[in-house]
C-alpha cells in the first residue's frame, strides 16, 4: 500500500473487517438455504421466507463488505480488484433492491 502510516492501518483494519463480514454473509446465505431446504416438506410459505431472509442478508452483507474492501485496494492501486468490488458492490446492491428485497424490511 501506498500512503502514510495512520491512512494504512485504518485501510488494512477496514480490509480485514470486510473479508470477515462477507464471509458471515455468505456462510449465512448458506445456512439459510440449508434451513430452507430442510422445511420445505412442513410449510413451504415458512421455507420461501427463509430463503429470502438469507439472500437480503447476504445481498446486504457482500454490500458492505466490498464497501470495507475498498479503500485499502484502492491504496494498493490494485485496479483489477477495485473494479471486481465495484461490480459485486453494485449486483449485490441491485439484486436487493431489484428483487423487492427491500420490503422485507419494511413491514409491509
Amino acid at each position: 500500500m501506498i500512503g502514510p502510516e495512520w491512512i494504512r492501518q485504518p485501510a488494512l483494519a477496514l480490509w480485514m473487517l470486510g473479508w470477515v463480514i462477507t464471509g458471515m454473509a455468505l456462510v449465512l446465505l448458506v445456512v439459510m438455504l440449508l434451513v430452507a431446504w430442510a422445511i420445505t416438506s412442513e410449510d413451504p410459505s415458512e421455507a420461501a421466507l427463509a430463503r429470502d431472509v438469507g439472500l437480503a442478508i447476504s445481498c446486504l452483507g457482500v454490500l458492505l463488505g466490498a464497501a470495507l474492501l475498498l479503500p485499502s485496494e484502492l491504496l494498493a492501486r490494485n485496479w483489477p480488484q477495485v473494479y471486481t468490488l465495484a461490480l459485486g458492490g453494485v449486483g449485490s446492491g441491485f439484486a436487493f433492491v431489484s428483487l423487492g428485497f427491500a420490503t422485507l424490511f419494511s413491514g409491509s
